[in-house]
């Protein structure tokens, strides 16, 4: 209540017209951020959001950026705003984010489905697409729910012709069949489960940040991916662990 007494209302309203947000109203009269809300809530003003700033140049920017196959995140790290407000720019735009993305997974996609019809086992198609032998069986199972591939039950059986009785031979002795050798079962990539739930990009980010300097590019990497600081760490950890 103290912060609330010694805002200067009229400041407040000067700064909000001219597109500030609560933090840098904040910062401009040296009062807290809660401070400034409940203010601003009294006058009945709404919130100033980073998409309410957007210049036509940064918007052509993000434009230019998702035809390159940049996400949303990445461009809200380049423009120094967060992940939401080019979101909002984007949908007023009518611009798409992940279109190389969606053709990349479309051609893999096709890929393994390709291998799969050609009786390539899941180690085969892993080692020629340079992936994980656990990544090609995810993509099977959801190829076979899409109806892409058929499923596992409902393989054809080919017919067996007819094979004209013979006579058998006496005193032939039987020999026993050797069973096939075990096939040795591929390791799955431990890392590959952290990509799918945390992402590629957010792995493959933490994945060359050493002791060394780590809270500065944890940050950053936090930045980027509008993530919390604290999470980015639990997930660093776990990929120096794999």
């Amino acid at each position: 209540m103290m912060g609330q007494a010694f805002v200067n209302r009229d400041r407040l309203c000067v700064l909000h017209a001219r597109g500030l947000s609560d933090r840098e109203i904040a910062d401009t009269l040296g009062v807290a951020v809660n401070t400034v809300w409940r203010h601003r809530r009294a006058m009945k003003l709404d919130a100033n959001t980073p998409s309410n700033r957007l210049s036509p140049e940064d918007v052509d920017l993000i434009r230019k950026r998702a035809g390159e196959g940049f996400t949303a995140a990445s461009v809200a790290g380049e423009l120094g705003v967060t992940k939401p407000a080019v979101a909002s720019a984007a949908r007023r735009e009518g611009i798409t984010f992940g279109a190389g993305r969606r053709e990349e997974i479309r051609c893999r996609a096709e890929a393994i489905a390709a291998k799969t019809r050609s009786g390539c086992t899941q180690s085969e198609i892993a080692e020629a697409m340079g992936i994980a032998v656990t990544t090609v069986r995810k993509w099977q199972v959801r190829l076979r729910k899409r109806g892409v591939l058929p499923a596992l039950d409902a393989t054809p059986v080919a017919a067996v012709p007819d094979v004209p009785r013979v006579a058998a031979v006496p005193d032939v002795p039987r020999v026993a069949a050797v069973p096939p050798k075990p096939v040795a079962k591929a390791e799955p990539d431990p890392l590959d489960r952290l990509r799918d739930r945390f992402g590629a990009e957010v792995v493959q980010a933490l994945a060359g940040i050493g002791r060394k300097g780590s809270y500065r590019r944890l940050s950053e990497v936090a930045a980027t991916h509008s993530l919390p600081v604290k999470s980015v760490e639990g997930i660093w950890h776990r990929v120096r662990a794999a």
